[in-house]
């Protein structure tokens, strides 16, 4: 017997509902550099080895950190901070805190990642992989959320404030499988399961079905 499948609906996210979201983000604990760590997770399966860069942080923050009508020097919402005391605004300077050399031994970030050097002898030049290390997971839960799980369905709720979601119905917890497919961590992908149940809770319950609204052209 054939199983059906629900035909995916269409659905937007109401503005209370990303206020909301922000501010239990915002008032967590975490670390500053936890969106660097998200992009190198999203791309981490990529062909391209040296997608896995500093590219692919500046990348996540334009399309995902970006706030409109910020001022240009500071373009990002910082969101994830140490002392887990709301937002803030955050300098488009990325290299700042992502370069290689400002990944320096002994900080969260580079117990996380690994930095390798690429020479071309053609080009004369050098390029940087980023690599996550073999247990990031269990090392970002430690050293940037000290122990604290992310909220999966509030972290969807920002992630996609501005993007049409297709969901099969309008239950708020169909996010987490948007959220796990979107970093690659279903079931399917390597390591799926493990770094979804070590970094993410399913915060669904402080949510509302009616923080989506159906999207119609």
């Amino acid at each position: 017997m054939v199983k059906r499948t629900e035909p995916s609906r269409q659905f937007i996210l109401q503005p209370q509902a990303v206020r909301r979201a922000i501010g239990r983000l915002a008032n967590r604990k975490s670390h500053n550099h936890l969106p660097g760590y998200l992009a190198l997770l999203k791309c981490r399966l990529e062909d391209e080895p040296l997608s896995m860069g500093l590219a692919a942080i500046e990348r996540f923050h334009g399309e995902f950190l970006r706030v409109p009508g910020a001022p240009p020097q500071k373009p990002y919402l910082q969101l994830f901070r140490s002392r887990g005391t709301g937002a803030s605004l955050l300098n488009r300077n990325l290299q700042g805190s992502y370069a290689p050399s400002s990944i320096r031994l002994g900080q969260p970030l580079s117990h996380v990642i690994r930095v390798t050097a690429n020479y071309s002898l053609t080009a004369g030049n050098q390029s940087f992989t980023y690599e996550l290390v073999e247990d990031h997971a269990d090392k970002v839960l430690s050293e940037m959320l000290t122990g604290h799980r992310l909220l999966a369905v509030s972290l969807a709720i920002f992630l996609f404030r501005d993007r049409v979601i297709s969901l099969p119905t309008n239950e708020i917890s169909g996010l987490v499988l948007v959220l796990r497919d979107f970093f690659r961590i279903r079931t399917n992908d390597p390591d799926g399961d493990h770094i979804f149940e070590t970094l993410f809770e399913d915060d669904s319950a402080n949510c509302s079905d009616s923080d989506l609204e159906e999207f119609s052209v």
